[in-house]
């Protein structure tokens, strides 16, 4: 397993931790600890997991660690969002691209125990666990279960940028592809690239003769939340002049 953005909002120390678990009351099982205290932020690649044979397949998205900014990539601000709506002895430590939250049981018969939990479902102030989903015993046992998901039906575009192949989008280019053909949304591949912060593509693209259409307007929309996409503004802005 590799970590993306390794300690991503810095170094977090055992004098970060306790101070942490002392504001929120609760104290995460060692492997967990472990995780925070060499890679803070950092995120698990291959990233995605299963839900249940019926609920299907999902991804982390965000990995909270000890973080000041951004707000809504701290663990302690997860907590304050989600306590109220999730059961005492649970902590929210990920958050997958449509909000529903990972979390992990810090006391009780389930210690160690990483749930799913779903924000659609009908949460019951009687019973919180209505909405949670068990997908690991524990957070060492999650990270090794953590695989690829790869779409049967997935599109060239996709797998141009799932797989950031530079072989395969000189391929597409050679082979002669109209490079401002617009998909069922009505976005060209560059703007996917954009949103898919995959720089190198945008500069093979762009020098090939592609337009930059709405690519720099998607970029800024996530930049608000993803620094990733901070680079990416500044290329396509470079781009644009």
């Amino acid at each position: 397993m590799e970590i993306v953005d390794s300690n991503k909002y810095g170094v977090a120390s055992r004098e970060d931790l306790s101070s942490l678990f002392k504001k929120i009351r609760k104290t995460p099982p060692e492997d967990y600890q472990q995780y925070l205290l060499h890679h803070n932020g950092g995120m698990p690649k291959p990233k995605d997991f299963q839900i249940s044979s019926t609920e299907g397949e999902s991804g982390i998205h965000v990995m909270y660690g000890l973080a000041d900014t951004p707000e809504w990539q701290s663990i302690l601000e997860a907590h304050k969002t989600f306590k109220a709506r999730m059961p005492a002895s649970v902590l929210p430590i990920a958050s997958d691209d449509l909000g529903n939250q990972i979390v992990i049981s810090c006391s009780g018969k389930n210690v160690g125990a990483i749930w799913f939990w779903d924000h659609e479902r009908t949460n019951s102030w009687f019973n919180r666990w209505r909405n949670m989903t068990q997908i690991g015993n524990s957070w060492s046992e999650f990270v090794s279960s953590l695989f690829e998901y790869i779409d049967p039906d997935e599109t060239l575009w996709e797998k141009i940028i799932r797989t950031r192949d530079v072989n395969l989008l000189n391929q597409y280019i050679l082979d002669d592809n109209d490079l401002d053909l617009k998909d069922a949304r009505g976005q060209t591949l560059i703007e996917y690239c954009a949103i898919a912060a995959a720089n190198e593509f945008i500069v093979i693209l762009h020098s090939s003769g592609a337009k930059l259409g709405n690519a720099l307007k998607f970029a800024e929309k996530n930049a608000k939340y993803f620094d990733e996409h901070k680079e990416t503004v500044t290329l396509l802005k470079s781009l644009t002049n």
